[in-house]
């Protein structure tokens, strides 16, 4: 596990991350995009104001233009190659049921999964030629208390900064 810094349009912040888990892993099989910022906030609050566009673009920017930007990196990385025999190759974006039943004050957010389901069938079209399988993860649909406990285990690496050598717990 290396966490970049995704939205970055400087190459070097997506390359160098690309390459520290290249050392510790050296084929390249799997993506999992995990980018997830979903503050709340309604479009027009209780007081009347409006959401500030940056909250909304911000949202937007982590969520799905930099879930775009690591996978778009990411695949041409696998492109060069072809997958042996029956190995394949997956990009995973972690998606929501927000995308699709969006409570009230998640507009941005669903907004943002939305997003994310939408590109998941074009780029999947586009990559089988490269052997890359390409699946939205709507979360919460998964639920399970394994599922939970390695969640939390690479959330708790994330957030400590740390480099995961290892296949988890």
């Amino acid at each position: 596990m290396v966490p970049p810094k995704t939205t970055s349009p400087l190459p070097a912040s997506i390359r160098l991350p690309l390459m520290r888990a290249r050392v510790s892993q050296p084929k390249d099989r799997i993506l999992v995009n995990c980018a997830s910022l979903g503050p709340p906030g309604k479009p027009i609050g209780r007081d009347g104001r409006v959401l500030p566009l940056r909250d909304f673009a911000r949202t937007i920017n982590i969520n799905l233009i930099g879930s775009f930007n690591m996978l778009s990196k990411f695949a041409a990385r696998l492109s060069y190659g072809r997958a042996a025999g029956e190995e394949r190759r997956v990009i995973i974006n972690t998606a929501s049921v927000a995308a699709f039943d969006g409570l009230i004050g998640q507009a941005t957010y669903a907004v943002s999964k939305g997003g994310i389901v939408g590109i998941t069938l074009p780029l999947a079209r586009e990559f089988v030629r490269y052997g890359i399988r390409v699946i939205p993860n709507p979360k919460t649909s998964l639920t399970n208390p394994r599922l939970t406990r390695l969640v939390q285990y690479w959330s708790r690496r994330c957030r400590n900064r740390e480099v995961a050598n290892d296949n988890g717990p």
